[in-house]
């Protein structure tokens, strides 16, 4: 089960749950992004370098996770 924070919407938690069901982990991968959100690779790098949307370096590849997904969606 994720790591649900405290501030988090009912709304934010029941994405976040969902989308762990779905993937099973706690990060997803840029290409996973853009699936859920059905928008391009560009948009993502757009929205990441306007704050809109966090991402984390895990090695050399970007990572977003659930929580912050969950943010953008709610």
């Amino acid at each position: 089960m994720p790591r649900i924070k405290q501030t988090q919407t009912t709304e934010q938690k029941q994405i976040v749950e969902m989308l762990y069901a779905k993937h099973g982990k706690l990060y997803l991968t840029k290409d996973e992004v853009t699936q859920e959100l059905q928008v391009s690779q560009a948009t993502i790098d757009r929205m990441r370098k306007r704050g809109e949307i966090k991402s984390s370096k895990i090695g050399n590849q970007v990572r977003f996770s659930l929580n912050e997904i969950a943010k953008f969606v709610a």
